[in-house]
Order: structure tokens, then sequence, then C-alpha cells
């Protein structure tokens, strides 16, 4: 009324009005402000208390949504469509979700693979083609695959014994899986900024066994030379890249001096989540190319040549 355009919004009492005449051009306003701080998920163990609009998640589709209220008479309509909500699609893709984010944090993995895992799962649930198959499978089948793309090194049978499934019932899901991306239905991006990128899969899971097993720098990269001779002139081909691995460290750690630095079959066989006779198998396969897989700085003829073709 006093033709100024000085107008603010009181939150406290839920209007719109005239700094000049006090006139109120609207009331009844909803405040969307938190009423606490937010923080970043990373460090957040609780819900973030917001006034309006449930929570949403970046990868769903979310958009806004009519609620029957329950009135001053039945509720039936109301129980209906909560039944109805609570059923839908959106409520599967959130549990898968959450067992994704529990087991990528038991493993220990990044969020990266995380979000890639959930990513993967959405895109199989929107095109419905793994209809009938237990969640969990799929749910290991797609942190399996997130691994792979993030150069993780995960076997598939530490995952499987993880998460209590059968690893033939994964690898079926794997290969359709594979089978949907070749034929363009679903996506699967590789990174390709990965600072291990070049690196053959043994080398990449031998990494992860020596730092469990306690080896100094040294033996790691004699190692890791090893695995990548190895992969360079196609020695062993048809073994696993977890068994070439603890194969390349039993036959480095056989050339040490030290023997704070040796490790047996058996302890080399329990971080690579095999059986013993799998590590002796391969290890008798790579003993004849040692003098070509082992460099020269590491080991002279004369150690190799005293190398024992049993270790204990």
């Amino acid at each position: 009324e006093c033709k100024t355009s000085v107008v603010v919004q009181d939150s406290h009492e839920g209007h719109y009005a005239c700094t000049t005449c006090g006139l109120v051009l609207g009331a009844r306003l909803i405040s969307d402000d938190t009423e606490w701080r937010s923080f970043s998920d990373a460090h957040s163990t609780g819900v973030d208390m917001n006034r309006v609009g449930s929570k949403g998640h970046a990868l769903l589709d979310t958009m806004l949504s009519t609620e029957i209220g329950r009135g001053n008479g039945s509720n039936l309509l109301s129980k209906y469509q909560t039944r109805t909500v609570n059923d839908s699609s959106y409520r599967t893709i959130m549990i898968a979700f959450k067992e994704i984010e529990r087991f990528v944090h038991r493993l220990s993995l990044s969020m990266t693979v995380q979000t890639i895992a959930q990513e993967l799962y959405k895109q199989l649930h929107d095109v419905k083609e793994l209809r009938g198959r237990s969640r969990a499978v799929v749910v290991t089948t797609c942190i399996y695959i997130a691994c792979k793309l993030e150069d993780v090194p995960r076997t598939l049978k530490e995952l499987c014994k993880e998460f209590n499934v059968h690893r033939r019932d994964v690898g079926r899901s794997y290969i359709k899986i594979t089978k949907l991306s070749k034929e363009g239905k679903i996506k699967l991006k590789k990174n390709v900024r990965s600072s291990k990128a070049n690196l053959p899969r043994s080398a990449k899971f031998l990494l992860r066994f020596c730092s469990e097993l306690r080896l100094p720098p040294l033996v790691v990269n004699a190692a890791q030379d090893v695995c990548i001779s190895v992969h360079k002139n196609a020695f062993c081909g048809g073994k696993t890249p977890a068994a070439m691995a603890a194969a390349a460290i039993l036959l480095i750690t056989q050339l040490v001096d030290d023997a704070a630095y040796k490790r047996t079959i058996s302890e080399i066989a329990k971080v690579a989540h095999i059986v013993d006779s799998t590590v002796k198998s391969v290890y008798r396969q790579l003993y004849p190319h040692a003098r070509t897989v082992v460099t020269m700085e590491f080991a002279d003829d004369i150690r190799i040549a005293n190398l024992h073709l049993n270790p204990p």
C-alpha cells in the first residue's frame, strides 16, 4: 500500500512483510531451512534434520510427490498409499544400496567402489534382466565388478566367503552382466586414471598380499618385477592373478638372506585366500623360469641355482 519494494521474509512468524508499513503480503510460509547445521555425509552418522522433503539419493530419480493425509475420518487411503510407496522399486533399490554400503565399509573399500557398485545395481534394476536372482548374489557381483573397474585387488572367492554366497551363482551373474554390457544395455566405466593401470592384475594383488605379510619394499619390488616379467613373457598361462602373485612372493622370499623375511607356503596361501596346493603348483611352473623373471640385481646365478623346487 505504501508503494515501496522493500519486503522481507520473517522466518520465525512465517510470512512476508513490508518494512515500511508492516503490511503482511504472504502468510503461512513453510521454511525449508535445516534445524541444525549440516556437515559432510562422510562424517555424518545420523539423519539431516530438514523441515521439508524426504532425503534423496544422487543415483535415484527424485521428484515432488503427493501424500494423502489421514484427516479426521477414515485413513484407509493413507494406509494404502503408504504401503504402495514403501513396497515400490525405490524401497528395493535403497535396501540394496544399504547392503552395498555396509559391505564396502566392512571390506575397507573406497567410496568410489561403493558408488560404482550402486550405479551398476541401479542399471540392472532398470533393465530388469536379473529378476529372480538373489539380491545378495547381485550385490556381491556388483561389488566384484566395481573392484575390477577400479583396479582394487579382491578375489571372487574372497568376496563370496565374506557375503556367504556361492561362487557359481556369482559367476553366472557376472557372465550375464558382461553380456548386457556388450549388448549396450548397461555401461561399465573403467578407471583409466589409476596409477596402477598399466600393471598386470597379479602385481596389483601382490601389493596387498605383501602388505599383509609385512614384507619390506626391496622384496615387494622384486616380486612385482616377477609378475610383470611373467605377464610379458606369457609364462604360467591360465593361472589366476591371486595364485600368480602368491607364487611370485614365494619365489622371492626363498631368495632373501634375512630369515625374518622368509614366508612359508601356508602363510602366503592364507593371505591370498587360496589353498597351499595351488601355490605349490604355480610355483613349480614358475621355477624353470626363475632366471628370466628375477633380476640380476636381486639374485645372481648361484643363488638361483640353489633355489629349492619344493620350499617349506
